[in-house]
């Protein structure tokens, strides 16, 4: 299959009640408006065709379902520090952001990525910004690729979240308290110190736009989290 052929695909899956509401969303790139249940349905064909080096071609085709279905095709072990960096330049949007840092964070350069992308005092894009911090958050989850990162590195990023999260822009301000959450839930030792950061920053106000999302209590989010992971002990 070709990426003309992916493309015609995407565009048959697209509704106009999607693309609504991705606007809604602040998305605004092209896009054919296709739900997430058919882009998975779509990225599972192509997986099982071996199309997935068509991951890159189709994230830089800069079109909106075209960058999500790349996320869900990009093999990790195809990604190098060089590649990362070429990808992120790309990010125009949140979704964009988290599903690239969800398969960055499977890979060995993921930590120096991203302290490099949350740097103060660097040439950076916001994008880049956002990025970065998805991919702090996706660390602290995913522990099976990073369970030898010590708990310093992400003591030293609750730290930067500390002193920073209230004064910063609109959409990075709801991705760190996403990643105080995350790290949160890596661990008990980490628990303790997120709560307490949580604590410190207090209410932290996000601007969703025309949307009904909220913007989580990251101590009682967190709560919610050891939560699950008690009961399903217990079970």
């Amino acid at each position: 299959m070709t990426i003309a052929e992916v493309f015609s695909e995407l565009e048959a899956l697209g509704t106009a009640q999607n693309q609504k509401i991705y606007r809604r969303h602040g998305v605004t790139d092209e896009m054919f408006g296709v739900s997430y249940a058919n882009q998975e349905k779509l990225a599972r064909k192509l997986k099982k065709a071996g199309l997935t080096d068509l991951a890159v071609p189709l994230w830089e085709s800069k079109n909106h379902d075209a960058k999500i279905l790349a996320t869900k095709l990009l093999q990790p072990e195809a990604v190098t520090v060089k590649l990362a960096n070429q990808l992120v330049r790309g990010v125009t949007h949140s979704l964009h952001g988290t599903g690239l840092a969800a398969v960055i964070a499977e890979t060995p350069g993921a930590a120096k990525l991203a302290d490099q992308w949350t740097a103060v005092g660097v040439s950076r894009s916001h994008w880049k910004v956002f990025t970065g911090w998805a991919l702090i958050a996706s660390m602290a989850i995913a522990k099976k690729h990073h369970a030898d990162i010590p708990d310093e590195w992400f003591s030293s990023h609750l730290e930067t979240i500390n002193r920073d999260i209230q004064t910063t822009a609109n959409e990075i301000r709801s991705q760190m308290n996403g990643t105080l959450i995350a790290i949160g839930s890596r661990n008990q030792k980490l628990r303790t110190e997120a709560v307490e950061v949580a604590r410190q920053i207090g209410k932290v106000e996000v601007d969703h736009g025309e949307t009904s999302c909220k913007t989580p209590d990251a101590e009682s989010y967190i709560k919610k989290v050891w939560d699950r992971i008690e009961s399903r002990k217990r079970s």
